[in-house]
């Protein structure tokens, strides 16, 4: 199953249409923990159009709480976004995140979020919904290929925002893991609804994560 998987999602993300890349992303999280189950988050995201750290489009800081509740861990937070192009947003996020091993190898991650987001320029509270899925499959020692689809639906979009279904993410990647260490390298499709019309960009997504 996870063969086939694995080889639909290359199939649909490494097709010619997508070589071109439209954007570039950074994500850079460490987590720290500190007490029995309970840890700190913090997380820089960077969005550039022409090559890391060339042409920004936007820079995110996050900073969260998180702690394990029954087989399920939390996340609480808030995190500050900066536009290149648009007003400033703060956004309050509430995350959900269940971890699946499927014979001792392949994992899957399960993260469903609510996010109330706040701008600048705007005095209404926007909120979206998110539900991600991921699959790690070991390869080698401590390689791998890593596959993630990400749905992000507006939950009342009003003027800003085409409400329900206005993204999806669909990426397949590299990926290293140590002991306190992980990085992973994606190629990833989306597909983004707003309220001019529907577009299909594509970037490459580094994301690393460091644990101590």
């Amino acid at each position: 199953m996870i063969r086939a998987i694995s080889i639909l999602i290359i199939s649909i993300v490494f097709t010619p249409k997508v070589f071109a890349t439209n954007e570039y992303w950074g994500i850079y999280q460490f987590k720290s923990d500190l007490y029995k189950d309970h840890f700190i988050f913090t997380e820089y995201v960077r969005r550039d159009k022409e090559n890391y750290f060339k042409d920004k489009n936007l820079d995110l800081i996050r900073l969260s709480i998180g702690g394990k509740w029954k087989t399920w861990t939390y996340m609480l937070g808030l995190a500050h976004v900066d536009f290149e192009n648009g007003a400033e947003e703060l956004r309050f996020h509430q995350f959900l995140i269940k971890n699946i091993k499927f014979n001792n190898q392949t994992e899957s991650l399960i993260r469903l979020a609510l996010e109330e987001r706040k701008f600048e320029d705007d005095s209404y509270l926007y909120l979206r919904g998110r539900a991600r899925m991921q699959f790690n499959v070991p390869v080698y020692k401590q390689w791998g290929l890593a596959f993630y689809e990400e749905i992000l639906l507006a939950l009342n979009g009003s003027q800003k925002f085409s409400t329900g279904l206005n993204e999806n993410r669909l990426g397949a990647g590299i990926r290293y893991k140590s002991s306190h260490f992980e990085v992973m390298l994606y190629k990833t499709l989306g597909y983004i609804k707003t309220l001019k019309g529907e577009s299909e960009p594509n970037w490459i997504q580094l994301q690393t994560i460091y644990s101590f």
